[in-house]
């Protein structure tokens, strides 16, 4: 079981999901799982998920309908395995320390 589950919903995010997932990937601390939750995006975002993920068994997606932020990340943490949940939203990014800082 990961220490974190970092929750990222997410819905037509194409113009700063990567950068979003960038920063997830490159964490000083890599005890994590990462579920997603496309919230009904009609953009490129499932596809740049999916790409900038392929490498990282520890991430996965959740596609529904367009239910909201709130119902997204519900359905996010539903799916989640580790000890502690965090949060991230799709067109934020963190410090290569966060998780190490939140570990500590």
């Amino acid at each position: 079981m990961p220490k974190f589950s970092v929750i990222i919903p997410f819905y037509n995010a194409a113009e700063t999901l990567a950068e979003t997932l960038q920063s997830v990937k490159h964490q000083s601390f890599t005890d994590w799982q990462l579920v997603a939750v496309n919230d009904g995006s009609t953009d490129d975002s499932a596809a740049i998920f999916t790409d900038e993920m392929a490498d990282h068994e520890n991430a996965k997606i959740i596609a529904q309908e367009n239910c909201g932020l709130g119902a997204a990340r519900n359905a996010a943490a539903k799916n989640a395995t580790g000890d502690w949940l965090v949060f991230l939203d799709a067109d934020d990014f963190w410090s290569a320390n966060k998780l190490a800082v939140l570990a500590a």
